[in-house]
């Protein structure tokens, strides 16, 4: 009972963005259940009469929003291959006591092909040539995928983790979802969409007002500066009007069509948004509490739409800030 409950919370929860205008019809069908179609490719190109959508006001001002920036315009995208480096670098820097990977591949087996990084590649050690080889036959699958799109089986199992908002008050619409998905794959989306973010920074391709998730730049000199202008303000006795927005679930409301336009908008190659894309409309999605994982799932379907990138996900910051670009 108490399991169904969950899962019927969790589908209401990441169906919150139905019926939008990118959900339905004709945006949809459009750009495509990848953001890769032809139309998405021409209306980032600006080839697209917007005023003749069938379309709201507001959302025909996102659309014509999505046309590439100027100074990225004639720019080749991103370079979306990994090496080994590349990923022993990322393994390196992630904590081993982060849980991930519903299959059981934790980051620790990942940290112990990397323990002997390093050595000569002549090296006589056979652990650290055991672990240099398969950490190269890793490295040449995620590539495969990437320049694929191919999205694994194993990848498209999510374990949800719920957690209280409040501490020992285990209210079932304050429960925080957090998405636990395979270690390679979220390796994936972190490498690339941290690349995706420093290519469109590098290029002045973002707000200057806009701090989060952006490389040189923290929340904590976000802080300095409003309490700065609200000091200015009562200093010089200026009128100050101040809005606080608190974007809720905002990871757990992207469109991922819509979302994957946004960020080959900004640079990012077709393939990796199809990987992306595919692998949320396949995902099987399973509860954990402290009594365990659930017997049942959930699963994106016609009658039931599910949308996010999920907390948890590698790339969810760097998505979120190519989304809002359009909104702000």
């Amino acid at each position: 009972m108490i399991e169904a409950e969950l899962i019927k919370h969790a589908q209401k929860h990441f169906a919150q963005a139905d019926k939008t205008p990118f959900t339905i019809s004709p945006l949809d069908n459009l750009i495509g259940k990848h953001g890769t179609s032809q139309k998405a490719m021409d209306i980032m190109d600006g080839l697209v009469d917007i005023d003749s959508l069938s379309a709201l006001d507001a959302t025909r001002k996102v659309l014509q929003q999505m046309e590439r920036p100027p100074t990225l315009k004639n720019v080749p995208p991103i370079c979306t291959k990994v090496t080994v480096d590349d990923v022993a670098a990322c393994y390196r820097n992630w904590s081993e006591g982060t849980s991930t990977s519903p299959s059981g591949r934790h980051l620790g087996h990942a940290r112990a092909l990397i323990a002997h990084n390093g050595l000569p590649p002549d090296s006589d050690d056979p652990v650290a040539g055991f672990g240099l080889r398969m950490l190269a036959i890793n490295t040449a699958l995620l590539n495969i995928a990437i320049e694929t799109g191919y999205c694994f089986l194993r990848w498209c199992y999510v374990i949800n983790c719920l957690l209280e908002k409040d501490c020992g008050r285990p209210r079932i619409t304050r429960l925080r979802i957090i998405h636990l998905y395979e270690a390679d794959y979220n390796l994936i989306l972190k490498i690339l969409w941290r690349r995706l973010i420093k290519h469109a920074d590098d290029h002045d391709a973002l707000q200057t007002d806009q701090w989060g998730s952006r490389p040189g730049r923290s929340c904590n000199e976000v802080v300095v500066f409003k309490q700065l202008t609200y000091m200015m303000s009562h200093m010089l006795h200026m009128p100050l009007a101040c809005f606080d927005n608190d974007a809720a679930a905002c990871y757990d409301r992207i469109i991922p069509p819509m979302a994957m336009m946004a960020c080959q908008r900004l640079g990012m190659s077709a393939a990796p948004c199809v990987l992306n894309a595919t692998m949320l409309q396949n995902a099987r999605y399973r509860i954990k509490t402290q009594l365990g994982i659930s017997e049942l799932y959930f699963y994106y379907c016609v009658l039931w739409p599910l949308f996010g990138t999920g907390q948890g996900s590698g790339n969810s910051p760097a998505i979120w800030l190519a989304v809002s670009i359009l909104i702000i």
